[in-house]
C-alpha cells in the first residue's frame, strides 16, 4: 500500500501532462485563458482504493493544484499544493511548510517537461470511439496508449466540445486511475498570487536531492561489496585453517601407524 501512495505524486505529475501537454507548451492543450475546476481521482489496485480530491486553477500557462491525500498506512491526511510556472514545478505540504522544487529546464527524469514530445505523439494517435454524455456534458470519447519511462499507460478520455477532458481512465499495470472533472469555470478572473508559493515554505531542490540519494545508494552498494568481500576472505581463511588441521591430523595418524608397524 505504501508503494502505491509513494507512486501517487509522480503519477499525478504524469497525469497532468498526459491531459494537457503538447510539444510546444506544457499547457497549450487547455483551450481557455484561465479556468478553475474540481477533480476527483480514484486509484484502485490490489489494495484498498485511494481517493484524492483536488481543486485546480489555471491562468496564462501557470497551474495550481490543491490536493488532499490520505496516507493509507497511517490514515493521516496531507494537504499538498503543486504550482507550475514558467520556471519551476513546486510541490509542498501546506501544513508542514516543506516541499521540493525542480526546474522546468531540468534534464532529470523527475521533470515532466521531458515527456512533452512523447505525450504529444500519444495524443495524436488517439482514436475517436464515439460520443457519450458525462454528467450532463456531451463528450467525444478517445482511446490511446502512451509509453512513459518504459511503462505503458492505456488512456481513455471523454473530451467536451472544447477538447477539454471531463473524464479520464488510465490503466497502468494492475492500477486503474479514474479522474472526473466537475464545476468547470472558464475564462474567469484569478489572482496572480495563486501561482506563487507562500514565502515561508522551505524548498529542497528535487534534482539535487535525487542526486544525493543516488550517491548514498552507490556508497551503500560499495560498502556492501566490501563487507561481502571481507566475509568471503574470512571464510576462505577459516577453510584454509581447517584444511591445515586436517593435514596435520593425517600426518599424525600416519606416524602412529608407522611406529606400530616398527614395533
Amino acid at each position: 500500500m505504501k508503494k502505491i501512495f509513494l507512486f501517487i505524486i509522480e503519477f499525478l505529475f504524469i497525469f497532468i501532462f498526459l491531459s494537457y501537454a503538447t510539444a510546444d507548451k506544457i499547457f497549450s492543450h487547455i483551450p481557455y485563458k484561465s479556468a478553475q475546476w474540481k477533480s476527483k481521482t480514484t486509484i484502485t489496485g490490489k489494495d484498498k482504493p485511494i481517493t484524492i480530491e483536488q481543486i485546480i486553477f489555471y491562468k496564462d500557462d501557470k497551474m495550481r493544484t490543491e490536493a488532499v491525500m490520505q496516507d493509507p498506512s497511517t490514515g493521516q491526511k496531507q494537504n499538498t499544493i503543486t504550482i507550475i510556472d514558467d520556471k519551476f514545478i513546486y510541490s509542498y505540504d501546506k501544513d508542514k511548510k516543506q516541499g521540493t522544487k525542480i526546474s522546468i529546464e531540468s534534464n532529470s527524469l523527475l521533470n515532466p517537461e521531458k515527456q512533452n514530445i512523447q505525450i504529444s505523439k500519444c495524443k495524436k494517435s488517439a482514436i475517436k470511439k464515439g460520443n457519450e454524455n458525462i454528467n450532463g456534458i456531451q463528450c467525444s470519447k478517445y482511446e490511446y496508449n502512451c509509453k512513459i519511462n518504459g511503462e505503458i499507460f492505456t488512456i481513455t478520455e471523454w473530451r467536451n466540445k472544447d477538447g477539454f477532458p471531463i473524464k479520464t481512465i488510465s490503466k497502468y499495470r494492475d492500477i486503474v486511475t479514474t479522474v472526473e472533472t466537475s464545476d468547470l469555470k472558464t475564462n474567469i478572473g484569478l489572482s496572480d498570487s495563486l501561482f506563487k508559493p507562500e514565502s515561508d515554505v522551505k524548498f529542497m531542490d528535487a534534482e539535487n536531492m535525487m542526486q544525493q540519494m543516488g550517491k548514498k545508494m552507490q556508497m551503500l552498494e560499495k560498502q556492501n561489496q566490501k563487507n561481502k568481500s571481507k566475509e568471503l576472505n574470512q571464510q576462505n581463511k577459516e577453510n584454509d585453517i581447517e584444511e591445515e588441521d586436517n593435514e596435520h591430523k593425517d600426518i599424525d595418524i600416519n606416524e602412529m601407524m608407522k611406529k606400530m608397524i616398527e614395533r
